[in-house]
C-alpha cells in the first residue's frame, strides 16, 4: 500500500487483472474449475443489447466481458450511447469485402490493447503510420495482429471525423469513472509522427491538472472544453453507473458530437503513473467502491 493506508491505483489494477483473467492459486479444490470454465468461454463470448440483464450479469465479475470490444459497443448501445457505424465483424479477413466498403474506415481487433494491429485507413492511407493501406497484402499477413486475432473478431467500423475534418484523427476522451463520479477526464491527441502524440488530464469541471499524471506519453498543449463535453459526461456517467465499479470509458471528440470508442477495465497497465495518479485514483477507488475488485 506504500504508506497511503490504501492500495494505489496501480495496485488495484495489478489485483483486477490477476483476480479477472488469472490463473486460480488452488487447482487442487475442484470447485475453481467451474469458474475457469465459466472465464474462459467469457472471452469469446459475443453479447447482445438486447439480452436481459441476469445475461449480461452473469457472475461476480461480470464487467471483465466488457474487455471484448464488441461487448463494449453493444454495452453502449444498450445505455443509449452513439457509436461508430459497424460495417463488418468476423474472424477470417480473407472473407471481407473490401470493395463493399467506403474509402475510409477503422480496422481493430475485439482483444487486444494499446493499438496494435489498429488500421484507420482514409483514402487508401493509414492515418496512424501515413503509410500506404494496401488490402490484400494486409489480409494475406494480419500477422500484426497475432494473439489479438486469435482470440478474438474483427471489427471495421466508421471513421469519425477529427477537428480538422474528415481525413484527421479525431480527439480521445477518457473518463476515469468510479460508479458514477467522475475521477478525471484523459485527452489524448494523436498524431502519426512518432513522440507527438500527447495527452492531459483535467477535473471534472474541467481545470487542468498541474501533475502529469501519466508519463507513458509527454504532456501536451491546454485543450479548451469540447462543444460535446456534456454529452460525453452524461454517457461516461451512465455506463459508471451500469458498471458499478471503476472503468474508463473513451470517447471520440467530432464535430458532430461525442462518439463511444471502448471501455477499459485494466487500462494503463505497464504505463508511467505518477505518485499523485496512484494515489488520486487509488483514494477515489476506496472512497466509491472499497470491496470491489
Amino acid at each position: 500500500m506504500d504508506g497511503l493506508g490504501y492500495p494505489s491505483y496501480t495496485e488495484r489494477l495489478v489485483t483486477r487483472l490477476r483476480v479477472w483473467w488469472g490463473v486460480p492459486r488452488n487447482l487442487r479444490d475442484p470447485r475453481t474449475y467451474p469458474s475457469i470454465i465459466h472465464r474462459l468461454r467469457e472471452v469469446h463470448s459475443k453479447r447482445d443489447r438486447d439480452e436481459p440483464d441476469e445475461k449480461w450479469r452473469c457472475c461476480r465479475y461480470w464487467q471483465r466481458s466488457l474487455s471484448n470490444k464488441w461487448n463494449s459497443r453493444e454495452f453502449a448501445a444498450r445505455h443509449g450511447c452513439r457509436l461508430p457505424d459497424l460495417y463488418w465483424c468476423g474472424r477470417d479477413p480473407r472473407r471481407l469485402a473490401f470493395e463493399s466498403l467506403p474509402e475510409s474506415y477503422v480496422i481493430r481487433a475485439t482483444s487486444g490493447s494499446a493499438r496494435r494491429g489498429v488500421i484507420v485507413c482514409y483514402q487508401g492511407t493509414d492515418l496512424l503510420t501515413e503509410e500506404p493501406f494496401v488490402p490484400a497484402e494486409w489480409a494475406r499477413g494480419v500477422r500484426g495482429l497475432g494473439k489479438s486475432l486469435r482470440r478474438g473478431r474483427l471489427l471495421v467500423e466508421e471513421l469519425v471525423g477529427g477537428p480538422d475534418g474528415e481525413g484527421s484523427l479525431p480527439l480521445e476522451c477518457k473518463v476515469h469513472l468510479f460508479g458514477e463520479h467522475v475521477g478525471a477526464f484523459e485527452v489524448v491527441e494523436r498524431s502519426a509522427k512518432p513522440g507527438q502524440t500527447t495527452n492531459g488530464f483535467y477535473s471534472a469541471e474541467w481545470a487542468r491538472f498541474s501533475d502529469p499524471m501519466d508519463t507513458y506519453l509527454p504532456s501536451g498543449r491546454d485543450i479548451p472544453v469540447p462543444h460535446c463535453l456534456p454529452d460525453v459526461l452524461a454517457a461516461g456517467t451512465r455506463l459508471g453507473a451500469a458498471c458499478g465499479t471503476y472503468v474508463r470509458a473513451d470517447f471520440f471528440i467530432t464535430a458532430t458530437g461525442a462518439v463511444f470508442n471502448e471501455l477499459g477495465g485494466t487500462p494503463g497497465l505497464g504505463e508511467a503513473f505518477t505518485p499523485f495518479a496512484d494515489e488520486y485514483f487509488g483514494r477515489l477507488w476506496q472512497e466509491y467502491h472499497p470491496n470491489q475488485v
